[in-house]
């Protein structure tokens, strides 16, 4: 039984990083400078009761801005032994300069963004990670008693560094650092003084929490996810609540450095900003509803 639990654990995470890409794309909008982006990506699947799609979820950042490139490349997993990954390009622009129909960022303004990949895998099946099982609701955080301390992990890949033939992603893991059922409200010393050394302004709020890992710079896009604990745990006669799959708890959309270290070199504090599951499922959910004219 044991291992039978720890067997569909393991499962389910290796079903989780084949569903894993690069999203790359080159910025030329600086006269005679160029710079490659790298971001992270995973396929999500989506079903309704007659129809379903699938969907590539990421960062808004990790797409370019007008001007700085019209298409990204989705670097894909091989699955085989015997193939090498494969490279994608997704037009992100239209020609007329808009943003394409098949991206779709979320409504609120949070650094999430969902894109209609379904033509470009026209046999959608059950490799692809499901979203009616695994985005974690608020009501799931509860249930399973997933809160401070629990182990995370999430796949991606950190400052370029990739398996070249297979785009195999790196997996990484940490804590629940901040209640996952309240947003984080970031005070204002440290807004003040992000801006003023790392111009790079914090929102007020997150509309999510902090994982205590290793979130370096290509970690933008990544899911993160509970780890799985698949054995029924009893405290004399009362049943304590197990986790049964990865649950996905939310993306990665920004990683911390220390504002007291008086080293020109920015010191990570190994914090990560994790923006909630339930503003990704919403998204994909009001997006999923107007491709299928559901509502």
């Amino acid at each position: 039984m044991v291992v039978n639990g720890v067997s569909k654990a393991q499962s389910a995470v290796t079903r989780i990083a084949s569903n894993v890409c690069v999203i790359e794309f080159t910025d030329s909008s600086q006269l005679g400078f160029t710079r490659t982006s790298t971001g992270t990506g995973t396929f999500i699947w989506k079903a309704g009761k007659d129809t379903s799609s699938l969907f590539l979820v990421t960062n808004k950042h990790c797409l370019p801005k007008f001007g700085q490139a019209t298409t990204i490349l989705l670097k894909v997993r091989s699955t085989s032994t015997s193939s090498v990954g494969k490279i994608i390009p997704f037009a992100v622009f239209e020609s007329n300069s808009k943003i394409s129909s098949k991206v779709r960022f979320a409504d609120n303004g949070e650094d999430v963004a969902v894109i209609d990949v379904s033509t470009l895998y026209p046999s959608i099946g059950k490799e692809f990670v499901p979203s009616n099982i695994l985005l974690a609701t608020k009501d799931t955080l509860k249930k399973y008693e997933i809160g401070l301390g629990k182990d995370i992990f999430f796949l991606g890949f950190p400052s370029v560094f990739y398996d070249k033939r297979n785009y195999s992603p790196i997996l990484r893991s940490g804590i629940i650092a901040t209640d996952p059922t309240q947003d984080f409200y970031y005070n204002s010393n440290l807004v003040d003084e992000t801006a003023k050394r790392f111009k790079y302004v914090l929102p007020e709020k997150l509309n999510g929490f902090l994982i205590d890992a290793s979130a370096f710079g290509g970690s933008s896009g990544r899911l993160v996810f509970v780890k799985p604990q698949p054995f029924e745990q009893r405290e004399g006669n009362r049943a304590i609540p197990t986790i049964p799959l990865p649950f996905i708890l939310g993306i990665l959309t920004e990683s911390h450095n220390d504002i007291g270290s008086d080293s020109t070199v920015a010191m990570r504090l190994n914090l990560g900003g994790v923006i909630s599951a339930e503003i990704i499922k919403n998204t994909i959910d009001d997006f999923f509803a107007k491709i299928h004219h559901t509502k």
